[in-house]
């Protein structure tokens, strides 16, 4: 955690973001892609050391980003429903691998897996940070009463 932090607060959230996000799907997609070393236990417990490791550093990025996002008369409360938000994300995920594994094989689960990465990764790419944070600014000044 401590390297993901410094690595976001030296090259910037978004650009290590887009970094994991990209490594993310690539290593989803090459898991995918490698049945025939599923059988081996070493290639199933790096791929999880790894992806968990980004998955981490993305988390941080994320985390940095959304408290960056909040406004500080109801930051407390913003921040737990980015982070509601968040983890229905995750519930749900987990909920339709049943359904998704039922209709197709693990290869395909898995892709799908890297779609929704992929989606996530374009929704956040669309987000204008900077424009938000203004926005949260003028709130600020305007019921601060410096504005």
């Amino acid at each position: 955690m401590l390297l993901g932090g410094i690595l976001i607060d030296t090259f910037g959230k978004k650009r290590m973001i887009n970094i994991y996000f990209f490594t993310l799907i690539i290593l989803t997609l090459g898991f995918a892609f490698l049945k025939m070393y599923w059988v081996n236990a070493w290639f199933i417990s790096t791929f999880m050391i790894v992806y968990q490791i980004l998955y981490v550093f993305a988390c941080i990025g994320i985390f940095a980003t959304a408290m960056e996002c909040c406004w500080k008369k109801v930051s407390a409360s913003q921040f737990t429903l980015y982070m509601t938000l968040g983890n229905l994300g995750r519930i749900a995920g987990a909920k339709l691998i049943g359904p998704v594994k039922d209709a197709w094989n693990w290869e395909y689960t898995i892709l799908l897996f890297a779609v929704m990465i992929a989606v996530a990764w374009a929704i956040f790419l669309f987000l204008n940070i900077s424009n938000h944070v203004q926005r949260v600014d003028e709130l600020e000044n305007r019921f601060s009463g410096n504005g």
